[in-house]
């Protein structure tokens, strides 16, 4: 396994690319678990919110919130992580949980130094019609 989340990223969306999504997932989840971006948190949040994307398209909601839960330890701020969990447990039905996540996700864009924290706060309204 290589120890470059770059690499790993190319060799997800080969894999992806060429229809195989469910090897895709395996490899990019072994490339989590193993450590790849236990030097650089962003990385850890880009390959997370990619593979939630990979298993959602599956059906596979139960394993993206897993692997979401686990990355929001190291980076809990991460708006990018808050919102795709709240939007997972509510596509998953899991309302009250993705209540509460969508509510730090709000706390977290408010307190956020981050330039882009605007544009995530955009996404707060389609939160709340999917919650409500």
């Amino acid at each position: 396994m290589s120890a470059d989340p770059r690499e790993l990223l190319r060799r997800v969306q080969d894999i992806d690319d060429s229809g195989d999504v469910g090897s895709a997932i395996q490899v990019l989840a072994d490339g989590i678990s193993s450590g790849v971006c236990s030097e650089n948190v962003l990385w850890l949040s880009a390959l997370t919110i990619h593979m939630s994307i990979l298993c959602e398209q599956t059906g596979r909601l139960d394993l993206a919130i897993e692997f979401v839960k686990k990355a929001l330890p190291e980076i809990p701020n991460d708006l990018g992580l808050l919102y795709t969990l709240a939007n997972l447990l509510g596509l998953k039905g899991e309302t009250e949980e993705a209540r509460i996540v969508a509510e730090r996700f709000r706390r977290a864009c408010d307190v956020s130094t981050d330039e882009d924290a605007k544009r995530w706060s955009e996404l707060i309204p389609s939160l709340d019609r999917m919650l409500s």
